[in-house]
């Protein structure tokens, strides 16, 4: 009979409604007997038909559940909703609580991962007894369990052992598992020093080429239209590695009010837009289409000029076309993939086909080869690696 150590908030507090999610965790007992569980994940028809992309795990041993600021402590795990099953690490005996929440995009699901720089603590807070369900929260569960300490792996011992988790420690940070530890021992008791300095020359070089680029796409963006960033401070940062993504742009339609286009848009204050009376490309297309109408006036016959700018009108034409018509494919192509996706997660991950046991050889089947090739590698590697790389306790 299954143990009852393992309840979702759903099921405590609403038992007369179905839970929006389910957990499957070592067969439902209140006790895990390893320290990398498992985990599959089970979804209502409610949140299903939301059509969720991602979910979130959020992990805590019991002295974050008893820190002041639990609702920021702990481990954040994020895997897309086909991703089932996924492998997480606990890194302390004891007592343990995990959260899951169903986001529909990853762009909501991300906010979740972001923290305070220098520290250990995440920039949104989440109440664990109280998640709200909405736009971005699809559906939440919550689970506790209980880890004993002897399934932990023992730090090295030896002379040489502590030396090398000293040095470790020292260059990188305290091995989490077995694995970062042999994979660090070495290299940071002997090649740490010159690959350090090697690091910092070609990251500058590196910036150097970065800025390069920012110059080069912003000459772009202008030519192009569009107003890019300011790029003085562009290239410091690109140099000092401060950028964080590949765009140059200063303004984008998603943070603009009340559907105001960003083409030839120049400043954007107190909801007022101010554009570019035109953009460079227009004025350097009308100079190309007269230099041409010049050189065949002059150089050839009427015909010629009129086949020329014939030829000019039926590809604007069918840009024009391709432009206006590309929403609705896409649209189309969206819609049936939407349709394939939600049967599939009702089929393999609805809550009628939760199981009582994590089964690794009974897995849902992702569409397609490579899907199907990830999965396989993924569960593989997690397999040999719960074998070989325990994972340390904290608290030891």
């Amino acid at each position: 009979m299954e143990d009852e150590g393992i309840r979702s908030v759903e099921e405590t507090e609403t038992p007369q409604l179905p839970p929006k999610i389910a957990l499957t965790l070592n067969g439902g007992n209140s006790e895990i007997n390893t320290p990398t569980i498992p985990i599959e994940w089970w979804l209502g028809e409610d949140v299903i038909k939301m059509k969720p992309t991602h979910i979130l795990f959020i992990e805590q041993d019991q002295s974050e559940i008893d820190d002041i600021h639990d609702e920021d402590a702990g481990r954040r795990y994020l895997f897309p909703i086909e991703q089932s099953p996924a492998f997480l690490q606990m890194f302390s005996s004891g007592h343990h609580r995990l959260m899951a929440i169903a986001f529909g995009s990853r762009e909501h699901a991300k906010q979740y991962l972001k923290k305070y720089k220098a520290t250990d603590y995440y920039t949104v807070s989440v109440d664990h007894h109280r998640v709200r369900d909405g736009n971005a929260a699809l559906g939440s569960t919550l689970v506790e369990f209980d880890i004993p300490v002897g399934v932990f792996a023992d730090p090295p011992q030896s002379k040489l052992g502590k030396i090398g988790w000293y040095w470790v420690k020292l260059w990188t940070k305290t091995p989490k598992d077995e694995c970062f530890f042999r994979k660090w021992v070495v290299p940071c008791i002997l090649l740490k020093p010159p690959v350090f300095a090697a690091y910092h020359v070609i990251r500058f070089i590196a910036g150097l080429v970065h800025a390069l680029y920012v110059i080069l796409a912003s000459v772009l963006t202008v030519f192009a239209g569009f107003r890019p960033r300011p790029i003085l401070q562009e290239i410091r940062d690109a140099i000092f590695w401060k950028r964080y993504d590949w765009s140059v742009l200063r303004y984008e339609a998603r943070y603009l009010v009340g559907g105001n286009p960003t083409f030839r848009l120049w400043s954007y204050r107190d909801r007022k837009a101010t554009y570019m009376p035109v953009a460079p490309f227009q004025v350097a297309g009308i100079a190309l289409i007269a230099f041409l109408s010049y050189l065949v006036v002059t150089n050839y016959s009427w015909l010629t000029f009129l086949i020329v700018v014939a030829g000019l009108a039926a590809t604007i034409g069918s840009g024009a076309f391709a432009y206006l018509h590309f929403d609705h494919w896409q649209d189309q192509l969206k819609s049936d993939r939407s349709k394939r996706r939600i049967d599939w997660l009702r089929k393999n991950l609805g809550l009628a086909n939760k199981k009582d046991r994590v089964d690794l050889d009974d897995l849902p089947v992702p569409e397609g080869v490579v899907a199907k090739g990830v999965q396989k590698f993924y569960v593989g590697f997690w397999t040999l690696k719960m074998k070989v790389c325990k994972p340390y306790d904290k608290k030891a």
